[in-house]
Formats: C-alpha cells, sequence, structure tokens
C-alpha cells in the first residue's frame, strides 16, 4: 500500500505572421507555432484535435513575442506529450497528447488559476507511477490567499487531478498591512486507492479530515467562527499585544462573526488591554 505523507526534429515550418494558421498534426507543431509567432489563433491551430472550445487557452493572443511561451514535456514512460503555454506569469494553460500510430490524440487540458503566486510546474515520480505536479491560487480574497498544488496521475486516461492540497497561506490585509493570524502545523496522511485516487487515513494523520478540508483545501468554505475556534489561541495574543493595527483588525474581524465564546473571549481581551 502507497501512503504519502506531508508536512503543511524538428522540421522547420513556415508560417506568415498574419495569416490563419493551418491545423497543427502533433504537439511538436503547436510547440513550433508559439514560439515563431507573436499571436496565436488557437481555433485554427488547433482544429484539427477536435477540442471543445471552452477547453482552447487564453494565453498568448495578440501580445508581444517576448511574453510568450511554450514548453514540451515529454513523458517517456507513459508514451505522452504535454505543450504548456504561458504568456508571462499570469496565464497558462496544458495541452495533452497520446501517439496514436503515426498521428496525435488530444487528451484533455488544465488552465489553472494564477493570480497571487508564480505559475510551478513539474514531473514527479511517485511509486514508480509519473505526475505532473501543477501550482495554482487556491482561496484568494478578504484579505487572504493561499497556494494550491493539484497532481495529475499521467498514467490515467483522464486529465484530472487524483490529490491536492495547500502548500501556504499568506497572512490577512488590513489597511495596507499584513496581519498575521498565527500558524499551525499538522501532519496530514493519503493512502492511494485501487482507482488510483488519494484517500484522508485519519488513523496515521494528527488533524481531523474536516479540520483538514477546512484549513488546507478551502478557505473560502470556513465561516468566521470556525476560523476563531481553530486559531482562538494565536488570535488571543493578538488581543493580549500592543500591537494596535493587529487589534484594530481583530475587532473589525469580530465585528463580522457571530455571537460565539470564543468571539465573547476575544472581545473581553480587547476591551481589557485598551
Amino acid at each position: 500500500m502507497i501512503r504519502l505523507f506531508l508536512c503543511f526534429t524538428s522540421i522547420a515550418l513556415a508560417f506568415a505572421q498574419d495569416e490563419i494558421p493551418a491545423p497543427a498534426k502533433s504537439p511538436y507543431d503547436i510547440d513550433r507555432y508559439v514560439k515563431t509567432h507573436k499571436d496565436v489563433q488557437w481555433a485554427p491551430l488547433l482544429s484539427g484535435f477536435g477540442i471543445d472550445p471552452r477547453e482552447l487557452p487564453r494565453a498568448c493572443e495578440a501580445q508581444d513575442p517576448s511574453t510568450c511561451t511554450s514548453e514540451l514535456i515529454e513523458i517517456q514512460n507513459a508514451r505522452q506529450v504535454i505543450v504548456r503555454v504561458a504568456e508571462d506569469n499570469w496565464q497558462e494553460t496544458y495541452l495533452r497528447f497520446f501517439p496514436v500510430g503515426a498521428d496525435w490524440r488530444y487528451a484533455g487540458s488544465v488552465t489553472p488559476i494564477i493570480k497571487d503566486y508564480d505559475p510551478k510546474h513539474q514531473v514527479t515520480s511517485f511509486g514508480g507511477t509519473p505526475f505532473l505536479l501543477v501550482n495554482n491560487t487556491g482561496a484568494s480574497g478578504s484579505g487572504i490567499t493561499s497556494e494550491f498544488q493539484q497532481w495529475f496521475d499521467l498514467t490515467r486516461p483522464s486529465f484530472e487531478p487524483v490529490f491536492g492540497y495547500t502548500i501556504q497561506e499568506n497572512a490577512f490585509k488590513f489597511e495596507d498591512h499584513v496581519i498575521s493570524a498565527g500558524s499551525r502545523h499538522t501532519l496530514s496522511v493519503y493512502t492511494r486507492q485501487a482507482n488510483g485516487e488519494f484517500k484522508f487515513d485519519a488513523t496515521l494523520s494528527t488533524s481531523s479530515q474536516k479540520e483538514t478540508e477546512d484549513l488546507y483545501e478551502s478557505l473560502f468554505d470556513l465561516s468566521h467562527e470556525d476560523f476563531l475556534r481553530y486559531q482562538f489561541n494565536d488570535l488571543r495574543k493578538i488581543a493580549d499585544a500592543k500591537d494596535s493595527v493587529a487589534r484594530e483588525w481583530l475587532a473589525f474581524f469580530l465585528s463580522n462573526c457571530k455571537n460565539t465564546p470564543e468571539k465573547r473571549k476575544l472581545a473581553q481581551s480587547l476591551a481589557a488591554h485598551r
């Protein structure tokens, strides 16, 4: 049983710069075209692969060529090629292809959300299985952001993540100040199932599945009241400290919380140290 432990050749093709591109026949054609053109017309270029228009990349359209990049990710032991096209550090798409005889079959795309973190990716092997790891923005808004990593099993026919977790979370932003609400450390253990997906193992983890999901997977689903409960000790330190900006943020945050025991205790601490 495999367990994952976490601590939180090109033959040159000539294309005219403004003409409608001929349909690409392979991922190598796509890579060459992106590297030699100022703007990319994705619909005609990828028309030969039967790609849903909603899955077409949005990067590299009518932009300066120096901002647009293309990368071939060749997975030898899984017989496939992934084309990564990116524009600066704000937009990227991964296009997956399988060889079928002398032809190529499109096998899905991934367009991660990139907002507060630079895009990152890598190919790694776990238990002999190749995985594509893609980082993207997780929670973003209400003054807090998180960086999330998704794992794609490249031996599976579908291009969907089989696992994901939060890599890091940034502190709250309040009136141009960064407020740290403390930190947490936990050990989450995931066991790979027969279907290739990973399942949370409560017997080997130091936190519950709900806590892991609330704090490390989907911060937007975490209520203010649960946040007070999970982070009470660190928030109590803010209430008792002399940092006026942090205390002002805490008072503002509490004003948006329901009347829970944690809120009342924190409000009392704020009042006692005025």
